[in-house]
């Protein structure tokens, strides 16, 4: 029996050290697994004639759970990198969008007929398939851009040249 005059005060603190742990990966690990579903489905867009499998959900969890994690021990800047990078990749994805459309447009000189007519002849794997490569690239960029401001770039210099 508990003795009356010990009070137990919410978890115990093994239990809020791995809720913490666990909260703290929660960004990473859904920013990984929404990564490795974008290759998963790159690979399922060029292979889809080949009836090539794709990985299943569980795995592509797995993976974005351990490189979260290795992640979470460098500390990326995770944040500022994804809101920049999907700025950046909406206004790319409105710029193709647009100037794929504007020779429909000159051509039907019809908005909705240009549209209708742009949807039924453009190859969709094609498109969405670049855009993803352009979002890649993206991110790559305001990465490194990130993480010079944060360290600095002398010392970015020194890390990837040596001297």
């Amino acid at each position: 029996m508990l003795d009356q005059g010990v009070k137990m005060k919410g978890p115990a603190p093994v239990y809020r050290q791995v809720k913490a742990e666990l909260l703290s990966l929660l960004p990473a690990v859904a920013f990984f697994f929404l990564a490795v579903n974008l290759i998963n489905i790159t690979h399922a867009l060029f292979f889809h004639k080949q009836h090539i499998p794709v990985y299943p959900e569980l795995t592509l969890l797995i993976v974005s759970a351990v490189v979260g994690k290795v992640l979470a021990v460098v500390e990326l800047l995770i944040y500022a990198t994804l809101w920049k990078t999907s700025i950046c990749s909406l206004g790319a994805l409105l710029y193709r969008y647009c100037d794929q459309l504007a020779p429909y447009i000159f051509e039907h000189k019809e908005l909705s007929v240009a549209i209708r007519q742009w949807i039924l002849r453009e190859d969709w794997y094609r498109f969405w398939g670049v855009q993803l490569w352009v979002f890649v690239i993206l991110f790559v960029y305001v990465a490194a851009k990130e993480t010079i401001s944060e360290i600095g770039s002398a010392r970015m210099r020194q890390l990837f040249f040596g001297f």
